[in-house]
């Protein structure tokens, strides 16, 4: 029997705002439904069925390309159907600068983000087979007001999937 993945927010499911907080992004659920539509067992974490990476060069040139690299793997054993936005953002992203102050955001930024602390819904879903990746780029140059300076940086994936720890990086001036 062949089974199917469909990623569900808890939340959605209750009616909730559009705009979620980001506690909101562990709440999620996934339902296995088989060939037939029929609920096939319990609940799974989001982290049983996916990995999610993303890396960003420790060093970047203001005013140059500041590359993040986001990487999601299906790494169960069975096909599994992400939630994708394939016309979008796809990615939650969030930088601190050295003082621990919001790096603010861009007018780029709400076509290549998801919405701070939110998603808008419009999505489709992407079938993984098991250990196929997901692999796409975003300029956080593009996306943020960057500076010269350390900075920490968040992410996430729509409402299922959150990066493990920030990753730091620097700006640094050209010369």
């Amino acid at each position: 029997m062949q089974l199917m993945l469909y990623a569900v927010a808890a939340l959605t499911l209750l009616g909730s705002p559009l705009s979620l907080p980001k506690s909101a992004l562990w709440t999620s659920i996934i339902q296995i439904f088989n060939e037939k539509g029929e609920m096939e067992s319990g609940i799974l974490k989001p982290k049983d069925i996916y990995s999610f990476s993303v890396s960003v060069p420790e060093k970047a040139k203001v005013g140059e390309p500041c590359i993040a690299t986001v990487t999601i793997t299906n790494i169960w054993s069975q096909n599994a159907k992400i939630p994708f936005h394939s016309l979008g953002p796809n990615l939650g992203a969030s930088i601190l600068d050295a003082k621990q102050n919001s790096v603010p955001r861009t007018e780029k930024a709400r076509r290549l983000l998801l919405p701070e602390n939110g998603w808008d819904y419009s999505l489709g879903l992407k079938e993984l087979s098991p250990g196929q990746k997901l692999v796409w780029q975003v300029d956080l140059a593009e996306c943020f007001e960057l500076s010269p300076g350390r900075h920490t940086a968040d992410f996430t994936h729509l409402l299922f999937i959150g990066s493990d720890r920030p990753i730091k990086f620097e700006i640094i001036n050209s010369k």
